[in-house]
């Protein structure tokens, strides 16, 4: 906020977008009181990364202000579920998945069905949920996990993943 005061002085930003985990929302309600006091329209709440084409859902924190028009949410082009164009407004893309944003061409499974993805030296592998009285899933061998930084990633696969 101290670098948003010093801009405010010399009369910059017209605009100010932020975004951080849901937690700081009570923050920017007090940030949304002061932007206000200097002349900024803001709006401030939780969104889905996916509902905007962000291949993962993730809440998040957004603050938008603006000196220049009336700030507002944008408006989601995605849904879990596919929405047809009608008289209301244009219809909405499904969630991007993360195999469709890596362009492995995944394929639709149904509800509770295993799928199996293979991209370029990864494997991603899908069990379906468990529901209660469900047998439970039997799993064959696995790797050791990657190693995080510093260090080589682990390039071990389970064995007939797919």
């Amino acid at each position: 906020m101290r670098y948003l005061h010093a801009l405010n002085t010399v009369g910059e930003p017209d605009w100010v977008a932020m975004e951080e985990v849901p937690d700081v929302l009570p923050l920017w309600k007090q940030y949304a009181a002061v932007l206000r006091g200097w002349g900024f329209s803001v709006w401030y709440g939780i969104l889905n990364a996916a509902d905007f084409g962000v291949p993962q859902t993730r809440r998040r924190a957004i603050l938008l202000a603006s000196r220049v028009r009336t700030a507002q949410p944008p408006m989601p082009t995605h849904a879990q579920v596919a929405e047809p164009e009608s008289l209301f407004g244009p219809g909405r893309a499904r969630w991007v998945s993360m195999a469709k944003a890596l362009g492995w061409g995944a394929t639709e499974v149904s509800p509770g069905a295993a799928s199996c993805v293979e991209g370029p030296g990864l494997v991603l592998v899908s069990e379906p949920r468990l529901t209660e009285g469900s047998p439970p899933l039997t799993r064959g061998p696995r790797p050791a996990p990657g190693a995080t930084a510093p260090g080589e990633p682990s390039t071990a696969l389970e064995e007939d993943a797919c």
